[in-house]
């Protein structure tokens, strides 16, 4: 009930605000629309809205500068922002790099060759552990799968979350939300 007392209070302090702007440009528009005044009724001498044009013309000059300054401090900020994505970017390509390369040297079987294996393999013989179903988390042929099935999934979680969190990031500040966004998306594709 308070937000809606607050809410409705400021409605008609609104309105009051209009109303007393709209009877401002109303005189105002009245007062253009008189002849001008001869010096003496107005009160100005010449001194002084020469005085007045030169302070306007350095204030103006002084608000331009500010812009300028502003304009200069966000270009520099971009450029700056710019240069730490590619950096994060190359810093991620490198380490999915060599996360590859570490998979691809687990994968590797370190026991050499022998002339029986070379005739097994040739032969077409399909090895695995007995008493082991080709299902179960235990049987080392499905592990391995599931191993190389996480690691193209973190490979292709990693390559794209970067970039698509930098784009995310230009309309959504919620770092919880542009994490799962990216997550779905992961997963969907």
């Amino acid at each position: 009930m308070s937000a809606l007392n607050a809410s409705s209070s400021r409605a008609t302090e609104l309105d009051e605000l209009k109303r007393a702007y709209a009877k401002s440009l109303e005189k105002l528009e009245l007062d253009m629309g008189q002849p001008p005044r001869s010096r003496g009724e107005t009160g100005y001498s010449r001194d002084d809205s020469g005085r007045r044009k030169n302070e306007m013309k350095q204030d103006k000059y002084a608000k331009d500068h500010h812009l300028h300054d502003l304009k200069s401090k966000v270009q520099s900020l971009e450029e700056e922002n710019e240069r730490l994505q590619t950096r994060l970017l190359r810093g991620s390509m490198d380490e999915q790099g060599s996360r590859k390369q570490n998979n691809s040297m687990n994968n590797v079987m370190v026991k050499p060759m022998t002339e029986s294996d070379l005739f097994d393999d040739a032969s077409g013989s399909q090895h695995h552990t007995t008493g082991i179903s080709p299902l179960s988390p235990h049987d080392p042929i499905q592990r391995s799968r599931q191993q190389n099935l996480i690691a193209r999934f973190n490979d292709l979680f990693s390559s794209s979350r970067v970039e698509a969190m930098a784009i995310l990031r230009r309309y959504l500040d919620d770092q919880d939300m542009n994490q799962t966004i990216v997550f779905q998306v992961v997963l969907v594709s």
